[in-house]
């Protein structure tokens, strides 16, 4: 239970259901990135150390937005938005993140996902195997 000596703002049911939502924003944001990252194995041929191209972004989430540089926040924000994983659901939990972030965040979900898609299938029409 939140105790309020150490946490004194109590969050509302939106929210609470905004972060609920945010949260799963966030994994697909996770997931399409990671499906774009193993797109690359169309062109480099294994998938042996794939990971560790997307592993060292996926290890920046654990910092706040807040403490890095502008050209840092405008890139884990805009570019790969990293930043939808864990500080804006937070920021939305404690209720300090306007309503057009959280739009921006569904929608740029939604192109990532749409990408990754569209990647995969161009990829799949031109792959030919490496066996025939």
């Amino acid at each position: 239970m939140l105790n309020s000596i150490y946490y004194p703002i109590k969050p509302a049911l939106i929210n609470i259901s905004l972060y609920l939502l945010l949260i799963l924003i966030g994994l697909l944001l996770i997931y399409s990135l990671w499906f774009l990252t193993l797109n690359l194995v169309f062109f480099i041929g294994n998938i042996e150390n794939i990971y560790q191209l997307f592993h060292p972004f996926l290890r920046l989430t654990v910092i706040p937005l807040d403490v890095l540089p502008k050209f840092l926040k405008f890139f884990f924000f805009f570019v790969i938005p990293l930043a939808f994983v864990t500080t804006i659901p937070v920021k939305t939990l404690i209720g300090i993140i306007s309503w057009k972030t959280i739009i921006y965040g569904i929608f740029i979900t939604i192109f990532f996902l749409y990408l990754s898609h569209r990647i995969w299938i161009i990829n799949l029409r031109s792959y030919t195997s490496s066996s025939s």
